[in-house]
């Protein structure tokens, strides 16, 4: 099974795309790599922090996603696709692991809890903001 899910192709700007959502997740990391570069490079990171703003996500997340968390969804993709019957990866993919990928990884703020919202509410947002590719 390991041998067929590393057959399984994901596109370069699938990888960023999951980047983007986790950078969402932490906000401090994506103001600090923005003020470090003096611009975004990215697509998807400009406008994953720009939907961040518009959506005031930030106030409820006390700790995001790590990096480990984005090597999780990217495998979890692969294995989805290939249940899915195919060699390649899709951002539905990525959709439909992000909830369990990410439900456990993020800390939630005291306003989040006073506000009833939970991760599957925020994960939905962040999905929901970030462009597809």
């Amino acid at each position: 099974m390991r041998e067929a899910v590393d057959k399984v192709n994901c596109d370069e700007k699938l990888i960023e795309y999951i980047v983007s959502i986790l950078n969402v997740t932490r906000p401090n990391a994506a103001k600090a790599e923005k003020n470090s570069n003096g611009s975004n490079s990215s697509y998807f990171h400009t406008q994953a922090f720009a939907a961040e703003k518009k959506e005031d996500i930030t106030r409820y997340i006390h700790f995001g996603a790590s990096p480990r968390a984005g090597i999780a969804m990217l495998q979890c993709s692969k294995i989805h696709a290939l249940f899915e019957n195919r060699d390649y990866v899709l951002p539905e993919d990525i959709k439909a692991v992000a909830l369990n990928v990410l439900r456990h990884r993020l800390v939630l703020s005291y306003e989040a809890s006073a506000d009833s919202i939970t991760s599957d509410d925020i994960i939905k947002r962040i999905l929901d903001s970030v462009p597809l590719p």
